[in-house]
């Protein structure tokens, strides 16, 4: 069993009770050290949405506190932001390269979607040519058999 941490009050493991999560879940005369141990004990009783909010809270009366900060970020939700040169699929250029026109035979082909966005005899040469355009997404390259 964890001790409460010093100067916040009795020595046994205590949860914030409903009526602490309305006025917040950091007791008024907290300090900076007396964070980590009421996060560790939230995050031990499996209480994580606790933890994030007292994290927050923390972050917010302790605004100089690098540590407390990082806690607040290592709890908060994961977040992904949509990154446009990520294709979800290939389907329609697969599609495609399943049968190629044949003046793309023996030619290095660059596709988004069904559209050929550039053909060229070498690798080399398709890249030159790619990089003049200004594409929102990375096409699918592939050199087609002659």
């Amino acid at each position: 069993m964890l001790a409460q941490p010093a100067g916040l009050g009795t020595t046994t493991p205590k949860t914030p009770s409903r009526s602490s999560l309305k006025k917040g879940l950091l007791p008024a005369k907290a300090r900076p050290e007396d964070v980590f141990g009421l996060l560790r004990q939230l995050i031990e009783t499996d209480q994580v949405e606790k933890a994030r909010r007292l994290a927050t809270e923390a972050a917010q009366r302790f605004p100089g506190s690098e540590e407390i900060h990082l806690a607040e970020s290592i709890l908060s939700e994961a977040r992904t932001t949509p990154n446009p040169y990520v294709q979800p699929t290939a389907t329609a250029e697969i599609e495609w390269l399943r049968s190629p026109p044949a003046g793309a035979r023996g030619k290095w082909v660059a596709l988004i979607g069904n559209e050929v966005v550039g053909m060229a005899d070498s690798l080399e040469e398709l890249k030159r040519s790619l990089e003049t355009k200004k594409l929102d997404q990375y096409p699918v390259v592939q050199h087609i058999a002659a």
